[in-house]
């Protein structure tokens, strides 16, 4: 019987459609599997605390009011985050709520939103994937793709915070940047979606660089690139400056910071854009020698003027952070723990993760040895190789080794699959699933009996402090301050009426330090402390790490209740409540 051979699936409409195909099978898994959940729990704090802010635009506040209030008041915290999901999740919500109520339309809102971005990121995979590789790419990425579950993590319901939208943003920059025959509408889009990725937020910066200076290098190498080139250039600065001003106050215009998009980054960019646009148009009346030369001078003035602004980032996001933050904070975050870290709470996943990043790696290395002088296959080495390191320092970062790497594999098993299995379809669908990551990686696991020791653990909160239902006591209780650890301080703003001392974000280093210093004061004054931030009530959910080494949270865990409070929760409730009693006129406290 003769094999049919895989289809050559190159054009847009093809890869679309099967982006859209992938989207309602893996998005109709993950409904099956997380859907249900939405309503009983938030999976991550930043999910509830970008629900917070799109509630408040949705109440009233302000565009540019960024300033969130309910915690530390009356001072508030202004937020960093990026106004443009805020406003496309409130936009979202106000316009289901014309055929839903309130909690429902919200509901849906949760559990579509991430799954509206599966498909620009599975369609921007599959064009990698078709640029780098073969006749059979798509459809083994494809295939890889939609047994990948683990893939969506950032997509799942209920995901609403940025991490999706950031690598959507950068797998389209880089689909247009591996495309052989650039042209300048294509270029553009590139151009916006850095521009637009880097508003949301800055985790993908690193790789939007890498690209970027891959179009440069197509300029140097290529005069005849330029019009290309100049439009990418015009594009990212244009949509640089544009959303920095859309979603910033004014009167923070000339702020500097190194964790979000302030002036320094867009002067950068702009630098950047327009320093690549100018000699862009002079390319056709310059030499090889002085495209290289000019090109290099951008680069260096683009990192002059980012440190100019604000010399400290060049010790990374978190440089101005309080440094007493590194073992109260920083450490307790999953998301910022090292592939060492993972692979001794989760070993399987770990080696999963692992396995993904070495085959991907190995694929890309062997594109660029094919083609040692193409930019296509450079580019995906370095991006690659930049996000393999950077996942092995900081979990959050696997994503991208993830979403770059799987297209890069998939191009490097279509060279398989021309050689060996003259791209007959039957054959390289089962090699596409023998040699994926997840069975690799699952029999590795079960070889080495490889055991997760933390299985539901979410950036040091258990599930049971993460359910809604839990803090339906709290949320009945008159409105006040809440002391508590700072991974609960989102779920509180999210599940009641209250305000909190602190939360799980590191610009807030003065709060959670407040916070850390009052719940691990021993007993001569720890009553002094928690008055002094004018607590109403002290929260707890005893699933969260002590940190607090004998002090008030310790003397709380062990059932004995100072007089100068009062315990409301019952015993076995999984958030316990204590309320601070008022201070007597006669007391002389």
């Amino acid at each position: 019987m003769r094999l049919l051979p895989t289809p050559k699936l190159s054009s847009i409409r093809d890869i679309a459609i099967i982006a859209f195909a992938l989207t309602l099978v893996d998005g109709g898994l993950m409904f099956a599997q997380y859907g249900g959940g939405v309503a009983r729990e938030f999976r991550d704090t930043d999910d509830a605390m970008r629900l917070v802010l799109a509630r408040d635009l949705l109440h009233g506040r302000g565009w540019f009011d960024q300033l969130v209030t309910r915690i530390d008041p009356p001072d508030g915290v202004f937020f960093h985050w990026s106004r443009l999901v805020d406003g496309g999740l409130a936009a979202a919500m106000w316009l289901a709520g014309r055929f839903l109520s309130s909690t429902n339309a919200e509901l849906v809102v949760r559990i579509v939103w991430p799954m509206l971005w599966v498909f620009p990121a599975v369609m921007a995979a599959l064009v990698i994937a078709r640029n780098l590789g073969t006749r059979s790419a798509v459809v083994i990425g494809a295939v890889l793709m939609a047994i990948e579950l683990q893939l969506y993590r950032q997509f799942r319901p209920g995901r609403i915070d940025h991490h999706n939208i950031q690598i959507t943003f950068a797998l389209i920059a880089m689909a247009v940047a591996t495309v052989r025959d650039l042209r300048p509408r294509m270029a553009a889009v590139a151009g916006f979606a850095s521009g637009l990725g880097l508003a949301v937020g800055l985790e993908a910066l690193p790789f939007q660089a890498i690209i970027g200076a891959s179009f440069a290098l197509r300029l140097a190498i290529d005069r005849t690139q330029a019009r290309a080139i100049g439009a990418y250039g015009i594009a990212l600065s244009a949509a640089s400056a544009g959303f920095y001003v859309l979603q910033t106050p004014s009167s923070r215009w000339g702020m500097s910071f190194c964790d979000a998009m302030a002036i320094n980054l867009v002067a950068s960019l702009c630098v950047a854009g327009l320093g690549i646009t100018g000699i862009a148009a002079l390319s056709a009346r310059w030499p090889s020698a002085w495209r290289w030369s000019s090109l290099a001078l951008v680069g260096l003035a683009v990192t002059a003027t980012y440190l100019f602004i604000e010399p400290i980032c060049i010790h990374g996001p978190f440089a101005a952070v309080d440094p007493r933050l590194q073992q109260i904070f920083f450490d307790r975050i999953q998301e910022l723990q090292s592939w060492t870290t993972v692979f001794a709470q989760n070993q399987p996943v770990a080696t999963h993760s692992m396995t993904a990043m070495v085959m991907a790696l190995l694929s890309a290395i062997c594109l660029w040895w094919r083609n040692r002088l193409g930019i296509a296959e450079t580019l995906a080495l370095v991006v690659l190789t930049v996000a393999c390191v950077t996942a092995f320092r900081f979990e959050r970062m696997e994503d991208y080794s993830f979403w770059f790497g799987f297209p890069i594999l998939a191009a490097g098993l279509s060279y398989v699959a021309q050689r060996w299995l003259d791209d007959r379809m039957l054959p390289v669908v089962l090699m596409s699933v023998v040699l994926s990551p997840i069975v690799v990686g699952g029999v590795l696991a079960i070889h080495f009996n490889y055991r997760s020791k933390e299985a539901g653990a979410v950036r040091g909160v258990s599930l049971s402090c993460n359910d809604v239902a839990s803090y339906a006591h709290l949320a009945h209780l008159p409105p006040g301050l809440v002391l508590a650890d700072f991974n609960l301080g989102s779920l509180i703003l999210a599940d009641t009426p209250h305000d909190i001392v602190s939360a799980p974000y590191h610009r807030m280093s003065k709060q959670i330090l407040a916070a850390y210093d009052a719940l691990n004061a021993n007993s001569a004054r720890a009553e002094s402390a928690v008055r002094h931030l004018r607590a109403g009530y002290i929260v707890d959910c005893s699933t969260t790490p002590d940190t607090s080494q004998n002090g008030l949270l310790t003397t709380l865990r062990s059932g004995m209740t100072p007089p100068w409070l009062t315990r409301l929760s019952g015993r076995g409730e999984a958030i316990e409540i204590w309320r601070v009693n008022p201070l007597l006129p006669h007391s002389g406290r």
